[in-house]
Order: C-alpha cells, then sequence, then structure tokens
C-alpha cells in the first residue's frame, strides 16, 4: 500500500481527483456487474418462473392422480384380455385371423382399401 501512496502523492492534485473517480467508478461497475445486476435479473424474471412452476406443478399432480386412479383400476388376466380382443375384431366383423400362445397373442387381418372400407 506504500507504493501507491507513493505513486499517488507524486501526482499533481488534479491527477489525484481524477485517478480517485475513476476507481471509484470500477468499483461501481464491479459491483453492477457481479452483484446488482443478477439480482434485478432475478427479482425481474422470478414472477414469470414462480407462475411457469406453479402450472407444473398443477401439471404434475393431475397426472399423480390420474397414476393413483390407474392403480386403483383392477388388472383383467390376459385371457379376459384375449376374449374381450376377440369379441372386439368379431363386432367389427373385420376378417382376422388370431393366435393365442400364452401370454403373447398375435393377429393378423386382411387389407382393406378406403374405398371398400364399409363393406370390408
Amino acid at each position: 500500500m506504500n507504493v501507491w501512496t507513493t505513486w499517488l502523492s507524486q501526482r499533481s492534485p488534479r491527477e489525484q481527483l481524477g485517478i480517485r473517480w475513476a476507481l471509484g467508478l470500477l468499483v461501481l461497475v464491479v459491483l453492477w456487474q457481479w452483484a446488482l445486476s443478477p439480482a434485478l435479473q432475478v427479482r425481474n424474471t422470478s414472477e414469470a418462473r414462480r407462475a411457469r412452476l406453479a402450472q407444473q406443478t398443477t401439471q404434475m399432480q393431475a397426472m399423480q392422480q390420474q397414476v393413483q386412479q390407474l392403480r386403483q383400476q383392477s388388472r383383467i388376466p390376459p385371457e379376459q384380455a384375449a376374449q374381450v380382443l376377440q369379441s372386439l375384431a368379431q363386432a367389427w366383423a373385420a376378417p382376422s385371423n388370431s393366435t393365442d400362445k400364452g401370454s403373447a397373442s398375435r393377429s393378423t387381418s386382411k387389407p382393406c382399401s378406403p374405398k371398400r372400407w364399409p363393406s370390408c
């Protein structure tokens, strides 16, 4: 610090004043850049971020309720599911070949052109 005061004392009073003002301005710029500006940006964007987070929270809670409802539903056994699919296929009167091997099912159907669709 002694070097600084010696160097500054060798300058004229006008130069000393200019150097002090420049250092003060430099301190203000650094303070603004690293402390005040980021804080103001957070303050300005916090309301929009809060609204987005509230919307996401609402969506996640709705999805959580759907998951709970789906977990409460009873599951049907694979055989019953195959029967339901078979009856739906017959109800649609689509020519279909279906084979059931354990828990895996395979279904094939004949192609139907859009022009012939209702009668396929």
